[in-house]
């Protein structure tokens, strides 16, 4: 399909899905590391919000 079906999307777009589906999963966890777990991923997610820039893969057409 070729590389306008791969788009990468903005970070803050898919944040919140990603807390989401972040927390489903260390919910299946052990109780005593579901916290522990919590906590590397805020990290981790705050890593990205803050230094993934965000760069479309599709060029916008120029005029001429």
């Amino acid at each position: 399909m070729g590389p306008n079906y791969a788009l990468e999307k903005d970070p803050k777009r898919y944040a919140n899905e990603l807390i989401i589906d972040t927390e489903n999963a260390v919910r299946q966890l052990e109780p005593k590391i579901q916290n522990t777990f919590r906590h590397m991923a805020s990290r981790k997610l705050k890593q990205i919000l803050t230094t993934n820039t965000y760069r479309p893969m599709h060029k916008t057409p120029t005029q001429h």
